[in-house]
């Protein structure tokens, strides 16, 4: 999959002539283009992730999708994999909601401004690759710090008119999965649709799930110089939530499950429009329609691992509904200036969203069903429209030296309206009157950057960058819909990303990419209790919410990789090579600024170290590896211990994962994995509400196997 996507960036890079200084790849590391027709990562630390090297796809394990990707902070918290909750360097893993999450190019996330929150992600069965731009994807992409994450889905089969692959497999908990798909091409016309079910009991009692996606895809070639792509993806998915628990429950058995009548459930549908076109021989237009009709939706008691459903309990329901459309535009031009060589990234975007938001008490009972039976104490709308446009330009300044400056300009513009009113924190009732939560808030924010390369002798990159992002202030954070007041001045929080690397591919043997990173997040938004505020604690007794000061991360990202087969003269086991790999970050995360000014920043691991071996030949693979997260804080006020589990310290965790794949006659191939092959106990979060307040663990031993057919 990795050498498709490179011979898609080489076609690309082919059709912008004149950009001789990225003609010539570096080796295999995994990578994106530096300049192609779809834009520019000049001195980027960018990734290319292959799902197949990832062992069994079939739980959408993101721990191990993103294992060779170094610095990745992964939530695990269900076997479903519906939602893959990530996040670099010291950034809040929270349904990935730091990061411009997209597929294919299209938003993905409820609202990237006012909620940006992922409940979806792809089935990996049907993924091609995953790119990743760290930290600085801002100027082309969107503001988001962490950087922008795009699933690149399947393609039809290049060479038949029609092709059909099907993996069908089963495991620990009641798993089963079924993949179809088919596709190919026919003329101009490359094609591919399918359908990806799974179910399942959970590890976890009362973790049952069902989940169902299908997409269609035709990519029709209407002339030489133009594409047109249309694709529509449905999902939906119904999961029950086992709800967090307790220090001693999680001792006992983490196993266990406290909430037989908590359920949660999200529809997603995405179309997407896109024009490819060739407007000369160095010169791109992209141009991508695109839309999101999707839900959030849940019941449940909401209450700690202290209280125990009795199986009468009252239970609250919340639903959000999120309609969005957006246009993005684009054009490459490859040119000269003074003689050297560059090229020229500008496009603009317009989109608009409205999200939908209730909450009241539920129905009785303990299926999921979403009927309201008491007054609303949430009813509110919001609305948000962004325009932004940017320019980038990448110039050969020396030979095999580049620098590329840009500016991204974006202006976000949200409304709020509807009501709020108390309510028992219990029985979910309305306990006083309605008031209103309306407001409007502009914001514009320009934000510059510069990226530089250099191809230095031996097959050595050099590379580096500085750019601005910012966040944007989320709907729950800046329309008053509780007790706490907001600050009229509150202001987007703001930060700075920067990197500086050097990559390396020694002929196919030792691939490397080691690079120091420095981001800085001002303007971060907290709430400052009653009691802190002085004289202004009688105007906001429940406290204030405003912009309280900044933290700091720092660090080192590593990869490496390296082919002990070739390094040992070419030697090959049972006809296919071995290799070992790491990928190793370092992070100091501290705030530096506020209230909080010494403590550590939340869910910010000093330490992430994965590592594996792997044997791979035509059709067949055998992998072993092992991860290493750091303990972490909870929270920002680095709570040590509470008792009810809802915060405190993390501890450190070891996981060990396996796979197999093994053809069996032609066209037919084994599949095997084992997820947690130690059965360690461990957790990666504590959950304050969704899903379920307290110690949320990760799964212990899953094994799966199966057969797979046409791939």
């Amino acid at each position: 999959m990795v050498a498709q996507a490179r011979d898609t960036a080489v076609s690309r890079r082919d059709s912008l002539a004149t950009v001789r200084v990225t003609a010539t790849r570096l080796g295999p590391l995994p990578t994106l283009q530096q300049i192609d027709a779809s834009g520019t990562r000049v001195g980027r630390r960018t990734e290319v992730i292959d799902p197949s090297l990832a062992g069994t796809p079939v739980l959408n394990n993101t721990r191990q999708a993103f294992a060779r990707s170094p610095g990745v902070m992964v939530w695990e918290q269900d076997m479903s994999g519906v939602q893959s909750s990530v996040a670099v360097r010291g950034l809040s893993p929270n349904r990935s909601w730091e990061l411009n999450t997209r597929q294919d190019g299209a938003d993905i996330a409820s609202d990237p401004f006012g909620y940006p929150e992922a409940y979806y992600t792809p089935p990996l069965d049907a993924v091609d690759r995953i790119e990743f731009i760290r930290g600085a994807a801002s100027l082309q992409h969107g503001p988001q710090l962490g950087g922008m994450l795009n699933y690149v889905m399947r393609r039809g089969r290049a060479d038949a008119p029609f092709a059909l692959d099907v993996a069908q497999r089963g495991g620990t908990g009641g798993l089963y999965t079924a993949h179809v798909g088919a596709g190919g091409q026919a003329g101009r016309l490359n094609w591919y649709a399918f359908f990806n079910g799974r179910q399942g009991d959970g590890w976890r009692q009362l973790g049952e799930f069902r989940q169902g996606t299908a997409a269609v895809r035709a990519d029709l070639a209407v002339s030489e110089r133009t594409t047109l792509r249309a694709s529509a993806t449905r999902m939906d998915y119904v999961l029950r939530q086992p709800g967090g628990l307790s220090e001693a429950q999680f001792a006992a058995d983490a196993r266990q499950g406290r909430r037989p009548r908590d359920w949660f459930g999200a529809p997603w549908t995405i179309p997407h429009l896109t024009l490819e076109h060739r407007l000369g021989p160095a010169t791109h237009l992209h141009v991508s329609g695109f839309g999101l009709y999707g839900e959030r939706n849940s019941i449940g008691v909401i209450a700690g691992p202290a209280i125990a459903d009795s199986g009468t309990n009252p239970r609250r329901v919340d639903r959000d509904a999120y309609r969005n459309a957006g246009l993005e535009a684009r054009v490459v031009h490859g040119t000269t200036v003074a003689g050297r060589s560059a090229a020229l990234v500008a496009g603009l975007r317009a989109s608009t969203g409205r999200t939908t938001r209730m909450r009241a008490r539920g129905a009785e009972g303990g299926s999921f069903v979403l009927d309201e039976a008491a007054p609303r104490s949430l009813d509110l709308v919001f609305d948000t429209r962004n325009a932004a446009a940017f320019a980038e330009l990448s110039l050969e300044v020396a030979p095999g030296f580049l620098l590329s400056p840009g500016l991204r300009v974006e202006r976000i513009a949200m409304t709020g309206a509807g009501q709020w009113a108390p309510a028992s924190g219990t029985t979910f009732l309305v306990t006083g009157p309605a008031r209103p939560a309306t407001g409007a808030r502009t914001s514009t924010v320009a934000l510059g950057g510069l990226g530089l390369s250099w191809r230095a002798p031996a097959g050595l990159e050099v590379y580096g960058n500085v750019a601005q992002a910012f966040r944007p202030v989320t709907f729950a954070e800046q329309f008053p819909n509780d007790l706490v007041a907001v600050d009229p001045a509150l202001a987007p929080a703001r930060g700075v990303n920067a990197d500086l690397g050097v990559r390396r591919a020694v002929s196919r043997t030792l691939t490397f990419d080691v690079s120091a990173f420095w981001l800085r997040y001002a303007d971060r938004i907290g709430v400052v209790s009653g009691a802190a505020l002085g004289a202004d604690s009688l105007r906001f007794p429940a406290g204030l919410r405003r912009n309280v000061g900044q933290s700091t991360h720092y660090g080192l990202e590593a990869f490496g990789e390296l082919d002990l087969s070739a390094l040992a003269g070419g030697a090959r086991l049972a006809g296919g090579s071995v290799s070992w790999w790491t990928a190793t970050s370092r992070t100091v995360a501290s705030f530096t600024g506020g209230p909080l000014r010494g403590r550590q920043v939340e869910y910010a691991p000093g330490w992430i170290v994965r590592s594996g071996l792997s044997w791979r030949a035509p059709g067949a693979h055998v992998s072993l590896q092992g991860s290493y997260v750091d303990g972490v804080w909870s929270d920002a006020a680095n709570t040590r211990f509470r008792a009810d589990g809802v915060q405190g310290w993390i501890p450190a965790y070891r996981v060990v994962d396996a796979s197999v794949r093994v053809p069996l006659v032609r066209g037919v191939a084994f599949e095997g994995s084992v997820h947690n092959l130690l059965d360690a106990r461990y957790a990666t979060r504590r959950a304050t509400g969704y899903p379920g307040p307290g110690l949320v663990p990760g799964d212990g031993r899953v094994v799966v196997a199966g057969l797979v057919v046409g791939r």
